[in-house]
């Protein structure tokens, strides 16, 4: 799909009409990844001369990839093409966990203001306004705590976007000097 295609399935939507634009993520899913399951189907396959490039290409593909591949059924899968399989998705995890790192570390040092965005909805209590380090910050929380319960994460976000701006600049800090940070970044 174009870009000119999706503008202008795009542009009659409406953001209220949710299942329009689910509708359109799936036609998008689809044509995406219909290539993806030609691959797999000739990386799993029995020529000697196509398998090894389709899963080159899958290798290439990476993150692109991983769902279809994690689709795969390798209950029938020969062991090396389980161990490939297994490789080629979590390179392309890996891969993709430094990106989204490297980037969060970048937006831990802007304090730009968010805008305030009024909702229809009334909260029972009202967040402080944030800065895009604060928003940061809680994902690189929420990537590293992946043990923590929903609950025990909300009160966590909740007590740090309740901190004075000196004190969510000192936690910042002292999160991104953390070994286990240092060590995603390298």
């Amino acid at each position: 799909m174009t870009q000119e295609q999706f503008n202008a399935r795009l542009r009659p939507l409406d953001v209220k009409k949710i299942r329009e634009l689910i509708a359109l993520a799936s036609d998008i899913r689809r044509e995406v990844n219909e290539p993806i399951h030609a691959a797999i189907s000739l990386a799993l396959g029995p020529d000697p001369k196509t398998a090894p490039m389709a899963r080159y290409v899958l290798a290439d593909l990476a993150e692109l990839a991983v769902a279809a591949l994690l689709d795969a059924s390798i209950d029938k899968m020969p062991p090396f093409e389980q161990v490939w399989l297994c490789r080629t998705v979590v390179s392309a995890d890996l891969q993709l966990r430094a990106a989204i790192v490297r980037h969060l570390d970048k937006m831990l040092g802007i304090k730009t203001m968010l805008p305030t965005v009024k909702s229809s909805v009334v909260l029972e209590e009202s967040l402080p306004p944030t800065r895009v380090c604060d928003e940061a910050y809680l994902e690189m929380r929420r990537l590293l705590n992946l043990a923590e319960s929903g609950e025990e994460n909300s009160l966590a976000e909740r007590a740090f976007l309740n901190f004075s701006e000196a004190r969510k600049d000192a936690e910042i800090h002292k999160a991104r000097q953390e070994k286990t940070w240092k060590q995603l970044l390298e």
